[in-house]
């Protein structure tokens, strides 16, 4: 599946301002609120637009310290660190990465003595991690949020039973008030065996 044009542009406004208004968005697009409505419920179904969120910029908060840390870790327990990672509160963001380090992590505490403690005591305590670098960050020249599209971009689903990349148009079920993309109906049978044993154990 593929974003068109028009998909495109509504996301891009969404991402300046996601308080934007349906007939305000219509208008600068030329289509109808109906079509602005069905097409930002297709995004969120389809999860390209994951959520709407207030983005608070840390610099007008004073007494924060934002920093970078890379951070290298055993590929046996690269899925226990990134779940230990996910869990701190001060972690905002995590990326797996290629290269020297395995993970890159940003955070954001109040003040250098936390920073401190989390570098010499709580990421260190984590199973997996061989090695960390801390980069503070002194200034951020740009920040943007969300991805960056282009129109005919390809929509990327993965199967909710296999995790397996989707080729082509998925198989779509919907179970329990949810909507799941599938390769197959195959992997849709055995995802729905799943969820009725995990509801009997």
């Amino acid at each position: 599946m593929h974003l068109d044009s028009i998909d495109v542009e509504i996301i891009r406004m969404l991402q300046e301002d996601g308080r934007m208004m349906y007939k305000d968005i219509g208008k600068k697009l030329g289509v109808s609120i109906p079509t602005v409505k069905s097409r930002i419920d297709k995004l969120i179904q389809l999860g390209v637009i994951r959520k709407f969120t207030a983005i608070v910029d840390p610099d007008k908060i004073t007494g924060k310290t934002r920093a970078l840390f890379l951070l290298k870790a055993d590929p046996g327990s690269m899925d226990n660190v990134c779940e230990a990672l996910s869990k701190f509160n001060e972690v905002r963001e995590v990326y797996q990465t290629a290269g020297n380090f395995a993970l890159v992590a940003k955070l954001e505490v109040r003040d250098l003595k936390e920073l401190s403690n989390l570098t010499s005591k709580k990421l260190p305590s984590i199973q997996g991690i061989t090695d960390i670098s801390c980069l503070i960050i002194t200034d951020a020249i740009k920040e943007e949020y969300g991805g960056l599209v282009e129109p005919n971009l390809i929509i990327n689903f993965k199967c909710t039973f296999c995790n397996a990349p989707i080729m082509g148009k998925p198989w779509i079920e919907y179970i329990n008030g949810g909507k799941y993309h599938f390769s197959s109906q195959e992997c849709a049978e055995a995802y729905k065996q799943k969820v009725v044993a995990k509801k009997q154990a």
